[in-house]
């Protein structure tokens, strides 16, 4: 990135082979050694998606998540896309290691950000997430809680008249993948249905909230 012009192809071959601690190691060496930030050079130097690409592999994966949740935010507008990629099917301990580096980034907790930024069922289902009380990989599938699992999503969406997508998504954000395999098919088997069929059917323009199942 010295003197005229920048060797793209010197900046791919040197960054996208790292793992996160390398990158980590190397950003911290070239801050300190020419006492410049390598992330302001990079964004200077590059432009439209290289640029973009070129920053989340110098972030590293954590502070990228971290940075995609802030942009995804700020200003008018949120990209619920974003969250929904983020932070839907982490596992409790990577939800908790993005809360953590949220808040030394950006000095403020990521739920109060969220909580500014959504509304309503929307708000309720991210805090749900964030809360990151989902059953460990290592829980085993209970079937008295399978039937009782099948029993309530009945309930809040063919059921009824309307949908109670709260709690619908308290019952998809607590389970595991296992668990939720094993609810998906006793609800066909039960039904006659498929499951993901049935939010999609019952959920509307709030489907995108259910993305996690």
């Amino acid at each position: 990135m010295k003197g005229l012009g920048t060797d793209e192809k010197a900046l791919v071959r040197v960054l996208s082979n790292k793992d996160p601690l390398q990158i980590e190691t190397i950003r911290n060496a070239f801050d300190r050694s020419f006492r410049r930030n390598l992330l302001g050079d990079l964004a200077s130097e590059t432009s439209g998606w290289f640029e973009k690409g070129l920053l989340q592999v110098a972030r590293g994966p954590l502070n990228t998540d971290c940075y995609n949740l802030y942009e995804a935010m700020d200003g008018p507008g949120t990209k619920e896309a974003v969250l929904n990629d983020i932070l839907l099917s982490r596992s409790n301990a990577d939800l908790n290691a993005i809360k953590r580096q949220f808040q030394q980034l950006f000095k403020r907790p990521l739920e109060d950000m969220v909580k500014g930024d959504l509304s309503m069922k929307t708000e309720r289902h991210f805090m749900l997430v964030l809360a990151a009380n989902r059953a460990e990989d290592s829980a085993p599938v209970i079937p008295q809680q399978v039937d009782d699992d099948v029993m309530q999503l009945y309930k809040a969406t063919e059921g009824r008249t309307g949908t109670d997508e709260i709690l619908v998504c308290s019952i998809l954000t607590s389970r595991n993948n296992d668990q939720l395999r094993a609810v998906a098919h006793a609800y066909k088997q039960k039904f006659r249905r498929d499951l993901d069929d049935v939010i999609r059917s019952v959920s509307g323009p709030h489907a995108h909230i259910f993305q996690r199942f």
